[in-house]
């Protein structure tokens, strides 16, 4: 759903402003026939916004795998989260970072896979078809920092990859992080890493 269909009035006015502000991002880039951004549907950005108030917040770390613009990330930055992006595009990457200075907020945002190699070389995995990016650059290794250092991370993956990206979490997380899949039409799913 496009941000300007969704109702944005619950959201603060800052974060309204800075989910207007990706829409636009998005719809330029929409535009462009030089571009091949096939890979980037953005967040429903007001389910997860609910979610990231529901858990646990302060000054931990924060992840959005495949953060396309950032939208989520920055919204957790504005949460007071570390926030950090990875994300396979170097383009939309290159997109968040301006848009984090346009809004005065603090993430990182790097390029790469956010399916560490430890994973990517599972033979039970890498032998699946998916639309994600199991291969390419590590990007925990561009951040200095692992899956198992994060406190929250949000990703909406392709349909029928969920379960691809529960089994990451529960085996790369710490015990206690938390875990928000948005789902589509079934709204953002939150679980806690046992």
């Amino acid at each position: 759903m496009a941000a300007e269909d969704e109702d944005l009035s619950s959201l603060p006015p800052r974060v309204r402003d800075l989910v207007v502000d990706a829409g636009r991002l998005k719809q330029r880039l929409d535009a462009r026939t030089d571009c091949v951004m096939d890979l980037f549907i953005p967040s429903d950005v007001v389910p997860a916004w609910r979610a990231l108030m529901e858990v646990p917040r302060g000054d931990g770390f924060f992840l959005e795998w495949g953060s396309g613009v950032g939208t989520i990330a920055l919204m957790a930055s504005f949460l007071g989260y570390t926030a950090h992006g990875i994300e396979i595009d170097e383009e939309l990457v290159r997109l968040s970072k301006e848009l984090a200075a346009r809004h005065g907020l603090a993430a990182q945002f790097v390029t790469g896979t956010f399916f560490p190699s430890w994973y990517q070389d599972d033979p039970l995995v890498a032998d699946e078809d998916h639309r994600s990016y199991l291969s390419g650059e590590d990007g925990y290794e561009a951040l200095g920092l692992g899956l198992e250092d994060m406190d929250v991370v949000y990703a909406y993956p392709w349909p029928g990859e969920e379960a691809l990206f529960y089994d990451l979490f529960d085996r790369g997380a710490r015990r206690g992080a938390h875990i928000l899949i948005n789902h589509g039409c079934d709204g953002v799913q939150i679980q806690r890493r046992r």
